[in-house]
């Protein structure tokens, strides 16, 4: 029997077993005509944002760890199943990462979205228990510990101990934010218009948390507010840090309120262990330099920060001892099954 874990980013889905690792990852990115049949997936969608002409509509079908166009996602996520699954005999079961905000509406909609999709039933799990899982930490142990998961659409802090959630937060902020930001700032400051796509390679190329002793620059092309023209503008990943810092500061709040909210005891074993940072956006570059200074612990970057997730939530999932390496983990109570007929 095969154990899946999902994590259903804003910005990607990433597909792991506690038996055979990383399965799939690939963008949350659909392409639909106008019968709404679709018509591309994961990177071949991804690749068409801003640029499909008006007889198709590209979509990302998870917006802030919610299922927003529900038909969409369930279709995006069957053809990833079939494409892991398609030569198994048996169904395999399955477990979803969610961020802590959502409502049981919200969560049912996760579920739901997995129907026929040749899966036995659907597990929900707490997605910050689950990166620390994947991350190795020991949440099983008496001692606390804080995981932090920084994704496309939302950030969710956690203080872990004895495989429970003790206190947590998250919000729907992240790397979509900090591209919003950007695409802000170039039509604030320099009058040209550029899509998200563009924000989000300018990020990847020059975003930092801190400013670097030696600044990189890029051309980003977009076009004049003015004039309608393309242009090409400059830009510095050192100007920019004031603009990502604004994104920054909002998941620093949730880290903040859930230490506040922490216990004594718990505290002092954080401060002493340090914070742990998982997801996609957690990669910025000064991004630990900067909750090192704000907290005043030490922070680290998980392993495999993008995949540690699913990874977790599999090892949650089939209660594997190798993955969490100290003892068989099983779910939180926080997690919720769900039967898909």
């Amino acid at each position: 029997m095969i154990h899946l874990g999902i994590s259903l980013g804003t910005s990607q889905v990433v597909i792991a077993s506690a038996e055979e690792g990383i399965l799939l990852q690939k963008p949350s990115v659909v392409a639909v005509n106008r019968n709404n049949r679709m018509v591309a997936c994961g990177r071949e969608a991804y690749d068409m944002l801003g640029r499909a002409p008006g007889s198709l509509r590209v979509v990302q079908p998870i917006r802030g760890g919610i299922v927003t166009e529900f038909d969409l996602a369930a279709k995006m996520l069957r053809r990833y199943i079939r494409q892991i699954c398609s030569y198994r005999l048996f169904k395999p079961l399955a477990a979803v990462a969610v961020p802590s905000h959502l409502t049981e509406v919200e969560q049912r909609s996760i579920a739901q979205a997995a129907q026929d999709v040749n899966l036995r039933g659907v597990t929900l799990v707490h997605k910050a228990m689950a990166a620390a899982v994947g991350a190795g930490l020991d949440i099983a142990s008496p001692h606390g510990c804080l995981m932090v998961d920084i994704g496309a659409g939302t950030a969710d802090a956690a203080v872990l101990s004895m495989q429970g959630v003790v206190t947590g937060g998250s919000r729907r902020t992240g790397g979509d934010a900090i591209d919003e930001s950007i695409v802000r700032y170039m039509r604030g400051k320099y009058n040209v218009i550029i899509g998200p796509l563009t924000a989000e390679q300018v990020k990847k190329k020059v975003g930092t948390a801190l400013p670097r002793a030696q600044d990189v620059t890029v051309q980003v092309p977009g076009r004049d507010a003015q004039t309608g023209l393309p242009v090409r503008r400059t830009v510095g990943g050192n100007e920019l840090v004031g603009t990502v810092g604004e994104v920054l500061q909002q998941v620093a709040d949730v880290v903040l309120h859930v230490l506040e909210n922490t216990p004594p005891e718990l505290a002092a074993d954080i401060y002493a262990g340090g914070v742990c940072f998982s997801g996609g956006q957690a990669q910025l570059p000064g991004l630990i330099e900067y909750f090192e200074r704000l907290l005043g612990i030490p922070c680290r970057l998980a392993p495999h920060p993008e995949q540690c997730t699913a990874i977790g939530v599999a090892a949650l999932l089939a209660g594997d001892r190798s993955r969490s390496g100290h003892g068989t983990v099983t779910p939180s109570p926080f997690a919720q099954k769900y039967k898909v007929e």
